[in-house]
């Protein structure tokens, strides 16, 4: 039997360019599961009403992508499963969200208009680099997505786990199962792979589409700034790294 493949979607980690090309598989191929933040249970009854709605077996997708796939998902599937993911400097990571807030938060037609104006505004101003990074805004969202996704407690939700050595240890764990860790650094590589399994083309956009009129140029202490407040990120970017150093 085909494998089946379950893709994690990490924030500002390429996954929306990557869809540009994997959408061309169609929606008997491909579900994606999102917009299920309350508990990887609700996650499960997302992805078990679209399959309904579609008149889908958990066996027929070839691909289930999203920001709330998490390990075990699967559970009822009877075809070989593999979990993928795509990382980012964590550093990197981070500009581009608060960038990508900043252009949502001056966009009254983004769907996350006014989350974006409560993250990036303060006193009617668009707050800078350094003042989010002060108040510790988007710490470690890769550690903490992969260690949700990876706690066997279907109630369990992003930032529950408390201790950061623990957080760090599950995210570890789960980079650990992965088969394939992809990398925004090597974007074009490795979408070339992950669309081979499904028969297609690359169909890569540009990464970063962010138009914002934020400055490009970051002093070097906002940079260690926003390190600091990133170390289980870099942590565990490093060891996906390792792992897929291991692998080729």
């Amino acid at each position: 039997m085909r494998t089946q493949y379950y893709f994690v979607h990490l924030p500002k980690c390429a996954g929306t360019s990557l869809l540009n090309s994997l959408g061309r598989m169609g929606e008997r191929r491909l579900i994606i599961v999102s917009d299920y933040p309350q508990s990887k249970r609700a996650a499960l009854e997302g992805l078990n009403q679209q399959l309904a709605d579609r008149k889908l077996s958990i066996d027929d997708p070839d691909l289930i992508f999203g920001h709330d796939v998490f390990y075990g998902i699967h559970q009822h599937s009877g075809r070989p499963v593999q979990y993928a993911t795509m990382m980012r400097d964590p550093v990197q990571r981070w500009i581009s969200q608060y960038r990508y807030l900043v252009d949502c938060c001056q966009d009254e037609t983004s769907p996350i208009f006014d989350y974006a104006r409560s993250a990036v505004v303060g006193d009617g101003q668009v707050l800078s680099m350094e003042q989010c990074a002060d108040q510790g805004q988007w710490t470690n969202v890769m550690t903490n997505y992969l260690a949700a996704a990876h706690d066997p407690d279907l109630d369990s939700a992003r930032w529950a786990i408390q201790s950061n050595e623990q957080l760090k240890q599950t995210a570890f764990d789960f980079v650990d199962k992965m088969a394939f860790i992809g990398f925004v650094d090597s974007i074009q590589e490795d979408e070339a792979a992950i669309t081979r399994w499904f028969g297609l083309k690359p169909k890569l956009k540009v990464v970063n589409s962010s138009k914002t009129t934020v400055a490009d140029e970051i002093s070097d202490q906002t940079l260690e700034l926003i390190r600091e407040i990133n170390e289980l990120d870099q942590a565990v970017y490093d060891r996906a790294k390792a792992v897929r150093i291991s692998d080729l």
